[in-house]
């Protein structure tokens, strides 16, 4: 099993917390590693608490959401 590095991200919908995770996933993809990202919302979306999950690994990434 390959090993899996996640990353949390914290913060208010619409405070550009989306922007931020996209840009550090770019720049892994970029460097060759495997990444998945999924965002994750309180029931009311807007403006909102946004948890954005970052998954990083050397391998091929077999594990979806949990």
């Amino acid at each position: 099993m390959p090993e899996i590095r996640e990353i949390i991200f914290y913060g208010k919908s619409g405070d550009g917390i989306h922007t931020i995770a996209d840009q550090l996933v770019q720049r892994l993809i970029k460097r060759g590693l495997y990444v998945i990202s999924y965002p994750e919302y309180d029931p009311e979306r807007r403006e909102t608490l946004a948890k954005i999950h970052v998954r990083v690994s050397k391998e091929p990434i077999h594990i979806r959401v949990q």
